[in-house]
């Protein structure tokens, strides 16, 4: 062989070399998982595009449970509607328009708010619970209030049964009473109930509970000591005063030292 045609051999084979093109063996495994990357960014982007654009999943209908006597179901339903039709379900903070329910009808104790695929909202409500009758001497009305000391409304015939509280401030409709009222009456008559006392009304203020006892006596409580504790103090004070023959006019237990009237 001639010195020309290796010389040339060697040049091909150098460039071969240097210059080996594409190595579609060693690419082959990278081909696939891209295609599939991209598939699914495209199908993905799609689906987002469906769900968060697209009108079928547009809030139309609004559904209300639960309403029946302290909200108006009505008003509920224009408030939850101008904040939610028209808006897309998925993307609708349902935490805000709970909160926004709640300060609007405080009649409403507990609420919750239900997506229903594609195109409704559904809002369950549970309304307050009336427990007792509160009444003061700046009026002839009497009203009913729930546990958190929430007013109601003007009490009815099916609720004047249920117990009464004098309260010595204003008493308004779709406000707040002092929030430990009926909650320390429950307790205070729960106790009262285990003991022999004959309770004819009891009167509350900021700072202390008056009891009225049907035998006229007066008993003061302070709202700061224990209740309990109090109840069984003024029990013991009548057995030892009544077996001395004593007539017991009042009894007062806001201060430290208990103060027994005749």
């Amino acid at each position: 062989m001639s010195s020309d045609k290796v010389v040339l051999n060697r040049f091909i084979k150098d460039k071969k070399k240097r210059n080996p093109g594409l190595n579609t063996k060693k690419a082959a495994p990278y081909f696939k998982p891209a295609l599939f990357g991209c598939s699914l960014g495209l199908i993905f982007g799609i689906l987002l595009k469906e769900l968060f654009f697209s009108p079928r999943f547009t809030i139309k209908n609004i559904r209300i449970y639960g309403t029946e006597r302290f909200v108006n179901e009505s008003d509920l339903y224009q408030i939850v509607s101008s904040n939610a039709i028209g808006k897309n379900i998925l993307s609708l903070d349902l935490s805000k328009l709970k909160d926004l329910t709640i300060r609007n009808f405080l009649g409403i104790k507990t609420v919750s708010v239900q997506r229903h695929f594609p195109s409704t909202l559904a809002i369950t409500i549970q309304e307050r619970t009336p427990l007792a009758v509160v009444y003061n001497d700046f009026s002839a009305n009497y009203y009913i209030v729930d546990e958190d000391g929430y007013v109601l409304g003007m009490v009815s015939e099916e609720y004047e049964g249920l117990p009464r509280i004098h309260y010595d401030t204003e008493i308004k409709i779709g406000a707040f009473i002092n929030k430990s009222v009926v909650p320390f009456y429950n307790n205070l008559m729960s106790m009262i109930n285990d003991t022999d006392l004959k309770v004819s009304s009891v009167s509350f203020s900021s700072k202390y509970t008056k009891i009225f006892l049907d035998n006229g006596i007066e008993i003061f409580i302070s709202q700061n000591k224990d209740l309990k504790a109090s109840i069984e103090t003024v029990v013991d004070i009548l057995i030892y005063e009544t077996s001395s023959g004593k007539s017991v006019k009042g009894i007062d237990l806001r201060y430290d030292k208990v103060i027994v009237s005749y």
